[in-house]
């Protein structure tokens, strides 16, 4: 959406621009059962199924067959950005030294959109127990693992989790739209819930809501937080660990940086210090995933990550460099016909400046250029934030 020129935090997205641009789309990403990647797209086009086959928007839909059948009377779908939400708390997010509101400008709904509370979470929580929509059948479905072609077992069902926390099973969800965030943990051996709302999306939502369950889960089940005392061998260099990777199938990076205690990852703004194990095998407490590097022939890394109920993620260190400001070689005008969209990139001193231009309008983005080079090639990293 972002490159399209469609912003959800500062333009009005309507569903009909998810179809719009999904149908576009020339390929899948892999074989249907091949492989699991969490997308939203699927969710906003279940968003217009929905309304095709019954009639109704979801908003419509979800109030008459959910919400009001559970009484959640304080829980909606927002698909107009203008309409009045009563008792609805306002977003907020960091600017500078203080704070600045934001509110959400989209009308696309399927896979976010819902307002809601912590007491009408808890009378949807109830409904895993004592059915009143839906059915047990229903309910069976919503926690069914799914399975691959190679008959790898993923920790998804029908939009949920289904992991295992401290060795107890765990089902959760969680989620972030502008200005608010949001986690739900259940543990359903210990008919214990844990709902976290947050008016800022920077909040560590997640994380609080797992140290509200570890003050009530029994304290007898497997805990791993003792494995972060295994100490590394002190003689060892690490610094060769250290850097970017880049997951080539996703896009995502992550980065590996050193401390005194060994290594650290951080990804999406958040540090995760890492438990040695032996030879180059690590593991991640937060989640269990092991990480296990091995270098390739150019001397740089592979960083292999396997976490139980999840496809295995390969990445490769990259080199930085200096920005390549002077060469212009990035410069010029590129077409992307499933997003019906051209871009113009030129660079002005330190800076660069790209706009785009698509059927109906033209736009600039403001972009931060990173370049990361290996032997055979130099790779653009960027944030891209639309003016």
């Amino acid at each position: 959406m972002d490159l399209a020129g469609k912003n959800p935090d500062n333009r009005v997205v309507a569903q009909s621009d998810v179809l719009d641009i999904t149908a576009t789309q020339r390929e899948l990403n892999f074989h249907p059962g091949d492989a699991f990647r969490y997308e939203n797209t699927s969710y906003a086009l279940m968003a217009t199924l929905v309304q095709r086959v019954s009639g109704k928007s979801l908003r419509e839909f979800a109030a008459e067959r959910i919400f009001r059948p559970l009484d959640m009377n304080s829980t909606q779908f927002r698909d107009n950005h203008t309409a009045l939400i009563k008792n609805r708390a306002c977003g907020y997010g960091p600017r500078d030294s203080g704070w600045r509101g934001i509110t959400p400008i989209y009308d696309e709904v399927g896979d976010g959109g819902v307002w809601t509370n912590v007491e009408d979470l808890a009378k949807w929580d109830g409904n895993f127990y004592q059915p009143r929509v839906g059915g047990e059948h229903a309910i069976q479905l919503l926690l069914s693992r799914a399975t691959l072609n190679n008959g790898l077992k993923m920790s998804y069902g029908l939009g949920l989790f289904v992991e295992k926390y401290r060795g107890f099973n765990m089902v959760s969800h969680g989620g972030v739209d502008p200005g608010y965030g949001g986690q739900m943990l259940r543990f359903p051996s210990e008919r214990l819930t844990v709902s976290v709302l947050a008016n800022n999306p920077a909040y560590d939502v997640e994380g609080l809501a797992t140290q509200i369950a570890d003050v009530y889960l029994p304290k007898s089940a497997e805990i791993m937080q003792p494995l972060l005392s295994r100490p590394a061998p002190a003689a060892r260099n690490w610094s060769h660990f250290a850097g970017r990777y880049l997951d080539e199938t996703t896009g995502r990076t992550r980065e590996i940086v050193t401390s005194n205690q060994g290594l650290v990852l951080r990804s999406r703004g958040k540090g995760f210090p890492l438990v040695y194990l032996e030879g180059e095998r690590f593991e991640d407490p937060g989640d269990g995933g092991l990480l296990v590097f091995q270098p390739n022939s150019t001397g740089s890394m592979h960083m292999t990550m396997s976490v139980e109920g999840q496809m295995p993620s390969v990445s490769r260190q990259l080199l930085a460099t200096t920005p390549l400001w002077s060469a212009g070689e990035y410069e010029g005008t590129y077409s992307n016909t499933e997003l019906r969209v051209t871009w113009s990139v030129r660079s002005s001193g330190a800076t660069w400046c790209s706009g785009a231009a698509t059927r109906k309008k033209s736009f600039l983005f403001s972009t931060r250029m990173i370049f990361l080079e290996t032997p055979a090639s130099c790779i653009f990293l960027g944030m891209i934030a639309a003016t």
